[in-house]
């Protein structure tokens, strides 16, 4: 006599509804958001750029998402230009200058904008957000 059998194999639920291509910006939206907001409530009174937010990003990446964020509220630069290897970048004067006069300093991290250390020790005050903090690579 056989006796009929039915494997049954463990389901594996997603903890997250958003396809893998897109969790990586959506984190790095709902980062972005908090740091505007805190540079929004500092002391700076923004007259130089029309009452908006100076904003800097380290990457191109950053700074797309950060467009897409802050819209015509904010100023914002970008320091690593598309195509450049953000491994070897080297900040010109006028990005120190950027730095110097920024609210917020969105960086990378993840070893993309290490050069970005020495220059925040050179006294910038803006309040500086680590994008990828959390993230493990």
């Amino acid at each position: 006599m056989k006796i009929f059998s039915r494997t049954v194999r463990p389901s594996i639920t997603k903890t997250s509804k958003l396809p893998n291509k897109l969790r990586m910006p959506a984190l790095a939206v709902f980062m972005l958001v908090p740091a505007l907001l805190m540079a929004a409530c500092g002391g700076s009174s923004g007259s130089a750029s029309g009452g908006r937010i100076k904003v800097v990003a380290t990457t191109v990446q950053i700074a797309a998402l950060t467009r897409e964020v802050g819209g015509d509220r904010i100023d914002l630069s970008g320091l690593i230009q598309p195509g450049a290897d953000p491994h070897t970048f080297e900040p010109t004067a006028s990005d120190l200058t950027k730095i110097e006069g920024a609210d917020a300093i969105l960086r990378h991290g993840l070893g993309l904008d290490d050069w970005l250390d020495g220059t925040l020790q050179a006294g910038a005050h803006a309040q500086v957000t680590t994008v990828t903090a959390g993230i493990t690579p």
